[in-house]
């Protein structure tokens, strides 16, 4: 059956559009002659030069009626009468659309499967790749430990009464513990609290009163000063692990396999208060500056060509009176938020 082309008015609508015109245009012609009738029935001494008037002009309405429906019907059949009154439009032959569909299908299924081959394998390669990197932080970390075996075989080993457990303590507002601990508590030593990760980088130690190791803490104390040590181990709980001392672990920095084997926040962490302590301890010159933004450090870190230093922990004892110092101060802080 022929089509008419996109947007090209069908010569049937425009037929009918011309025949209901004219009807339309009939039907004004005959209430205009009932007017007329109407008009001579009800005026006995009616002007005849007024009827003929009236006709006059109706006729010319009805005249110029009919030119703009002439006119609307010539615009309507202009752009058919330019092409073909038979053309028809070639349709894709049904079978042959559908085995083209199922070629498609087909072919979509085959790349899916490939991609999931190939999403496996890279999972894959991944796994063992996360298990090497753990499998050599895990070696370098007992080297370390076994060199720092070494160095504590004097110190002296801390042994709790019976029946006595450290524990933990939840605070929240540090500030305000800290001011509630009783200066003869800590006779005169520095407190480190220790932030937990993505804060700070791990630190191992594996017990209370044990010695052991950490890398890099902000404000580190060395040499011969002793300081008690206090670690976050869960979100506003904190734990007193005993008094220490500490310094570098030469030939023990952390391992490229440790570095990956850290989540990607505390590295970011990491990089950002090193470029800070970079620019705030030495006059860095405008020329060098690029070689010390976040990206460049946290790529020399990623790649080995940096690597955090590591430093020993050597326990030197437990002072149970800042133990129980500690809890108490903690309680009372407590109670004075509430």
């Amino acid at each position: 059956m022929p089509h008419g082309t996109s947007g090209t008015p069908c010569p049937h609508q425009a037929t009918t559009g011309y025949w209901k015109n004219k009807y339309q245009d009939a039907q004004r012609e005959i209430s205009a002659l009932r007017r007329i009738i109407e008009l001579n029935r009800n005026t006995e001494t009616g002007s005849q030069t007024n009827k003929v008037d009236e006709l006059i002009n109706l006729m010319r309405e009805e005249a110029q009626r009919r030119k703009a429906s002439d006119e609307e019907l010539a615009r309507c059949l202009a752009p058919v009468k330019k092409e073909s009154p038979f053309r028809v439009f070639d349709l894709e032959d049904p079978d042959e659309r559908a085995g083209s569909l199922d070629r498609e299908k087909a072919a979509l299924e085959k790349r899916a499967q490939d991609a999931e081959q190939a999403q496996a394998a890279l999972k894959h390669q991944i796994g063992t790749f996360r298990a090497e990197v753990k499998a050599l932080a895990a070696e370098a970390r007992q080297m370390r430990i076994r060199r720092l075996e070494q160095l504590t075989q004097k110190n002296c080993v801390v042994l709790f009464e019976e029946g006595f457990t450290p524990r933990s303590v939840s605070c929240s507002n540090t500030q305000a513990w800290l001011k509630a601990i009783p200066q003869d508590a800590t006779r005169g030593r520095t407190l480190y609290f220790l932030v937990r990760p993505p804060h700070s980088l791990p630190i191992y130690v594996p017990g209370w009163a044990n010695s052991g190791y950490w890398f890099h803490p902000e404000g580190l104390i060395t040499g011969d000063r002793e300081f008690e040590l206090i670690i976050e181990v869960k979100p506003n709980e904190w734990c007193y692990v005993g008094r220490y001392r500490s310094n570098p672990l030469r030939g023990f920095d952390m391992h490229l396999s440790e570095w990956t084997d850290i989540d990607d926040e505390t590295k970011t962490t990491f990089v950002a208060r090193v470029q800070s302590q970079v620019f705030s301890q030495s006059a860095v010159p405008a020329s060098g500056a690029g070689q010390f933004t976040v990206e460049t450090i946290r790529k020399n870190y990623d790649t080995g060509v940096w690597r955090v230093p590591s430093y020993s922990l050597h326990c030197l004892g437990y002072s149970k009176t800042l133990y129980s110092a500690l809890h108490s101060a903690a309680m009372r802080t407590v109670a004075a938020a509430h």
